[in-house]
């Protein structure tokens, strides 16, 4: 089993050099504990497959860092918020088992539970 720091360097050698290197500053600012929002940067960036055209475009409602995800426009705001919304009253509801729960679409853009 490699150790941490071999994990480490390969990850940040498998990230692309694109845009003077901001990608891999923005990860190194969120492993280093430099910045909470570099975090939630670096995590879409690697989910997304570093393409920032594809952040904005997430559509992935169920992930807990969708509402902070990086460069979303004005025009987002209201659909944010209906899903914050959304999840207030799913949040307060009585929990029920999950064997209870029905396979249907919660965000209308593909995403199911299963």
């Amino acid at each position: 089993m490699p150790d941490n720091y071999e994990v480490l360097r390969r990850f940040r050698n498998n990230i692309p050099d694109l845009h003077n290197g901001s990608y891999r500053r923005v990860w190194g600012k969120a492993v280093t504990k430099k910045s909470m929002r570099s975090a939630v940067n670096a995590k879409c960036q690697d989910c997304m497959c570093w393409q920032s055209a594809e952040i904005k475009q997430c559509d992935i409602v169920t992930c807990p860092l969708w509402q902070y995800r990086p460069n979303q426009g004005k025009d987002e705001k209201a659909q944010s918020e209906a899903v914050v919304g959304i999840a207030r009253q799913i949040c307060v509801e009585p929990a029920t088992s999950f064997a209870e729960t029905p396979s249907t679409d919660v965000s209308r853009t593909g995403n199911v539970l299963i």
